[in-house]
């Protein structure tokens, strides 16, 4: 079923396309604050695995407790998006993951093969994002999106 937009309703979307779009040229999807405050908040895990540790987890509870904690931040840091750069990133992720989050812990498990490197990461922000989320391919999205 398509969903059918005013011609206001289109005014709108164009106009806060426009307003993301700046931001984005501005600090891209990497370097803007959303993304800094996120990248600050999983850096902290690091202390949170030393702590687990410490207190007798294994390395499949500690990577199975940071996995859980790193989705919920995810799901909080997507929150704070705008609305047209949030569904864009989900649409990536989803089309990447099958899931607009992120990877599952069995898809990461895969991947990895270790406890031990799916805890190690939980602390990195994800590698090349520039190359994954770009200026032209949210516009190729949006233009997209907003003819359906």
């Amino acid at each position: 079923m398509a969903i059918i937009f005013t011609a206001d309703d289109l005014d709108r979307m164009d106009e806060e396309f426009e307003r993301e779009l700046k931001l984005l040229e501005k600090d891209g999807f990497s370097a803007n604050p959303f993304r800094r405050e996120y990248v600050k908040k999983i850096s902290r895990l690091e202390d949170r695995a030393k702590e687990l540790a410490k207190t007798g987890f294994s390395d499949e509870e500690i990577a199975r407790t940071l996995y859980d904690e790193r989705r919920e931040l995810a799901k909080d840091y997507r929150k704070s998006e705008p609305p047209l750069i949030r569904e864009y990133t989900n649409y990536k992720s989803n089309q990447k993951y099958g899931d607009p989050i992120g990877p599952s812990y069995e898809q990461l498990y895969e991947k990895k093969h270790s406890y031990r490197k799916i805890i190690e990461g939980s602390w990195r922000p994800g590698d090349h994002l520039e190359e994954r989320f770009t200026l032209d391919d949210f516009k190729s999205w949006y233009m997209e999106m907003r003819e359906q």
